[in-house]
Protein backbone atom coordinates (compact mmCIF):
# COMPACT_ATOMS: atom_id res chain seq x y z
CA UNK A 1 0.00 0.00 0.00
CA UNK A 2 2.97 2.63 1.07
CA UNK A 3 4.28 1.80 -2.90
CA UNK A 4 1.41 2.68 -4.82
CA UNK A 5 0.94 5.90 -2.78
CA UNK A 6 4.34 6.72 -3.35
CA UNK A 7 4.32 5.71 -6.83
CA UNK A 8 1.30 7.97 -7.34
CA UNK A 9 2.97 11.21 -5.35
CA UNK A 10 5.88 10.65 -7.93
CA UNK A 11 3.21 10.55 -10.33
CA UNK A 12 1.97 13.57 -9.57
CA UNK A 13 4.79 15.38 -9.54
CA UNK A 14 6.26 13.96 -12.39
CA UNK A 15 2.95 15.28 -14.21
CA UNK A 16 2.88 18.94 -12.47
CA UNK A 17 6.47 19.24 -13.82
CA UNK A 18 5.82 18.38 -17.06
CA UNK A 19 2.79 20.86 -17.90
CA UNK A 20 5.06 23.38 -16.44
CA UNK A 21 7.76 22.82 -18.87
CA UNK A 22 4.99 22.60 -21.63
CA UNK A 23 3.91 25.96 -20.05
CA UNK A 24 7.23 27.06 -20.60
CA UNK A 25 7.75 25.40 -24.12
CA UNK A 26 4.85 27.14 -25.30
CA UNK A 27 5.37 30.58 -24.02
CA UNK A 28 9.00 30.14 -25.67
CA UNK A 29 8.00 28.82 -28.61
CA UNK A 30 5.01 32.25 -28.61
CA UNK A 31 8.21 34.44 -28.10
CA UNK A 32 9.98 32.89 -30.99
CA UNK A 33 7.19 33.21 -33.66
CA UNK A 34 6.41 37.06 -32.71
CA UNK A 35 10.04 37.72 -33.17
CA UNK A 36 10.32 35.96 -36.48
CA UNK A 37 7.00 37.20 -37.61
CA UNK A 38 8.19 41.19 -36.51
CA UNK A 39 11.22 39.98 -38.81
CA UNK A 40 8.79 39.34 -41.80
CA UNK A 41 6.61 41.89 -41.22
CA UNK A 42 9.11 44.86 -40.23
CA UNK A 43 7.84 48.43 -41.49
CA UNK A 44 9.02 49.96 -44.84
CA UNK A 45 11.11 49.74 -46.54
CA UNK A 46 11.89 46.98 -44.90
CA UNK A 47 14.61 44.25 -43.48
CA UNK A 48 17.78 44.63 -44.32
CA UNK A 49 17.39 47.14 -47.15
CA UNK A 50 20.42 49.21 -46.83
CA UNK A 51 20.15 52.94 -46.31
CA UNK A 52 23.15 54.15 -47.84
CA UNK A 53 22.05 52.10 -51.51
CA UNK A 54 18.48 53.41 -51.06
CA UNK A 55 19.63 56.39 -50.67
CA UNK A 56 22.26 56.79 -53.30
CA UNK A 57 19.68 54.80 -55.79
CA UNK A 58 17.20 57.50 -54.61
CA UNK A 59 19.21 59.78 -56.29
CA UNK A 60 19.04 57.86 -59.82
CA UNK A 61 15.65 56.42 -59.91
CA UNK A 62 12.26 57.22 -58.54
CA UNK A 63 11.31 53.38 -58.84
CA UNK A 64 10.96 51.13 -55.89
CA UNK A 65 9.29 48.01 -55.11
CA UNK A 66 8.03 46.50 -52.19
CA UNK A 67 10.62 44.90 -50.49
CA UNK A 68 12.19 48.62 -50.43
CA UNK A 69 14.95 47.62 -53.65
CA UNK A 70 15.40 49.80 -56.21
CA UNK A 71 14.47 47.06 -59.50
CA UNK A 72 15.23 44.51 -57.28
CA UNK A 73 12.17 43.03 -58.51
CA UNK A 74 13.60 43.42 -62.02
CA UNK A 75 17.17 42.43 -61.55
CA UNK A 76 18.83 39.18 -60.45
CA UNK A 77 21.83 38.80 -58.95
CA UNK A 78 23.88 37.79 -61.68
CA UNK A 79 22.74 41.01 -63.66
CA UNK A 80 23.95 42.73 -60.80
CA UNK A 81 27.06 41.32 -61.09
CA UNK A 82 27.46 41.61 -64.39
CA UNK A 83 26.64 45.59 -64.20
CA UNK A 84 29.37 45.65 -61.55
CA UNK A 85 31.86 44.03 -63.94
CA UNK A 86 31.06 46.75 -66.52
CA UNK A 87 32.07 49.82 -64.22
CA UNK A 88 35.84 48.19 -63.47
CA UNK A 89 37.33 46.95 -60.30
CA UNK A 90 36.51 49.44 -57.51
CA UNK A 91 38.47 46.94 -55.05
CA UNK A 92 37.13 43.61 -53.55
CA UNK A 93 34.58 43.68 -50.63
CA UNK A 94 32.55 40.59 -49.26
CA UNK A 95 33.26 38.10 -51.33
CA UNK A 96 35.32 39.07 -53.74
CA UNK A 97 32.12 41.85 -55.12
CA UNK A 98 33.57 44.90 -55.21
CA UNK A 99 32.90 47.92 -52.84
CA UNK A 100 30.45 50.01 -55.87
CA UNK A 101 26.79 50.66 -54.71
CA UNK A 102 25.79 48.01 -57.15
CA UNK A 103 27.80 45.20 -55.53
CA UNK A 104 26.63 46.24 -52.59
CA UNK A 105 22.90 46.15 -52.98
CA UNK A 106 24.09 42.59 -54.75
CA UNK A 107 25.23 41.73 -51.40
CA UNK A 108 22.31 43.02 -49.07
CA UNK A 109 19.97 41.38 -51.55
CA UNK A 110 21.40 37.86 -51.48
CA UNK A 111 21.43 38.05 -47.27
CA UNK A 112 17.84 39.33 -47.42
CA UNK A 113 16.91 36.59 -49.23
CA UNK A 114 19.03 34.01 -47.79
CA UNK A 115 17.73 35.41 -44.01
CA UNK A 116 14.10 35.74 -44.89
CA UNK A 117 14.01 32.12 -46.52
CA UNK A 118 15.52 30.60 -43.07
CA UNK A 119 13.31 32.59 -41.09
CA UNK A 120 10.13 31.51 -43.22
CA UNK A 121 10.96 27.69 -42.79
CA UNK A 122 11.92 27.64 -39.80
CA UNK A 123 8.65 29.33 -38.66
CA UNK A 124 7.54 26.32 -40.91
CA UNK A 125 9.37 23.94 -39.18
CA UNK A 126 7.99 25.56 -35.40
CA UNK A 127 4.20 25.32 -36.49
CA UNK A 128 4.25 21.99 -37.41
CA UNK A 129 6.28 20.47 -34.55
CA UNK A 130 3.76 22.32 -32.32
CA UNK A 131 0.95 20.97 -34.60
CA UNK A 132 -0.20 24.66 -35.63
CA UNK A 133 -1.47 24.19 -38.83
CA UNK A 134 -3.62 26.68 -38.65
CA UNK A 135 -0.33 29.43 -38.68
CA UNK A 136 1.08 27.42 -41.52
CA UNK A 137 -1.94 29.07 -43.71
CA UNK A 138 -1.34 32.59 -41.84
CA UNK A 139 2.08 32.30 -43.07
CA UNK A 140 1.50 31.38 -46.17
CA UNK A 141 -0.74 33.86 -46.31
CA UNK A 142 1.69 36.46 -45.33
CA UNK A 143 3.92 35.24 -47.78
CA UNK A 144 1.75 36.06 -50.44
CA UNK A 145 0.88 39.22 -49.01
CA UNK A 146 1.99 42.15 -51.61
CA UNK A 147 2.10 44.73 -48.61
CA UNK A 148 5.28 42.99 -47.60
CA UNK A 149 6.72 41.43 -50.98
CA UNK A 150 8.46 38.22 -49.19
CA UNK A 151 7.24 36.51 -52.42
CA UNK A 152 9.30 38.75 -54.61
CA UNK A 153 12.47 37.26 -52.65
CA UNK A 154 13.18 34.02 -54.48
CA UNK A 155 12.24 31.87 -51.51
CA UNK A 156 12.38 28.60 -53.53
CA UNK A 157 15.93 29.06 -54.82
CA UNK A 158 17.66 25.95 -53.78
CA UNK A 159 14.60 24.68 -51.17
CA UNK A 160 15.95 21.12 -50.30
CA UNK A 161 12.94 20.42 -48.14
Amino acid sequence: MAERVAAEEAEKNFQARLECWNHEIELSTMSLVKQLESLLTYESPGWLVDAAVLHHDATISGEIDVTGMFGSAALEPDEIVAEDAEEGDEGLGIAGLGDSPHSRRLQMIILRETCLRDVVFMLVKVFKLTGRHDDCVRLADLVADPQFGIFKTNLYRNMTD
